[in-house]
């Protein structure tokens, strides 16, 4: 069974679930076995291996070089450039912005210069 529990809304008028959360929270510290770490110049799914049953992937882009990343369509693409810019529908997206998309065609990342998060 999958139970998401909201805890913050953007301001949104919908039921929170704080007491829920806080009754089922683990109060104890991560367990660090789950804990992995990435190079920080290396283009690599951060999701494991792709599978197209993943409900969501993640992928750190170095540059240009997405070769890893399936360009099927999906649902939605976001990406979020942590360094530099890129470009999505058109509009350029700086670094900590977030751009928005049907297909990752739309991502261009042809002027991109550092790293980028794009996820489905």
């Amino acid at each position: 069974m999958d139970i998401t529990y909201r805890l913050y809304d953007y301001g949104r008028p919908r039921e929170l679930h704080l007491d829920e959360a806080i009754a089922v929270a683990k109060l104890a510290p991560y367990d660090m076995k789950y804990a992995s770490e990435i190079a920080l110049d290396e283009t690599t799914s951060l999701s494991g291996s792709f599978s197209g049953s993943l409900p969501i992937c993640l992928f750190q882009i170095i540059g240009t070089d997405d070769e890893i990343v399936p360009k099927t369509a999906s649902k939605e693409w976001q990406v979020i450039p942590l360094e530099g810019s890129v470009t999505v529908r058109g509009k350029l997206i700086r670094a900590g912005e977030c751009g928005i998309c049907q297909h990752y065609a739309d991502i261009d990342l042809a002027k991109t210069e550092g790293r980028s998060l794009p996820a489905r």
